[in-house]
């Protein structure tokens, strides 16, 4: 895994691996769509 910390301006210090951040994203996209979900059947 290569790290996107250049990519953030910080260096070697701010390097997150690259599937630590897919799986934070896959996480946020799973929570929104399950709070979607809910926000559904609210409005219903």
């Amino acid at each position: 895994m290569d790290n996107i910390g250049i990519a953030l301006g910080g260096g070697k210090a701010f390097s997150i691996p690259t599937g630590f951040v897919l799986l934070i994203i896959a996480l946020a996209i799973f929570g929104m769509y399950k709070f979607g979900l809910q926000f559904k059947e609210e409005l219903a």
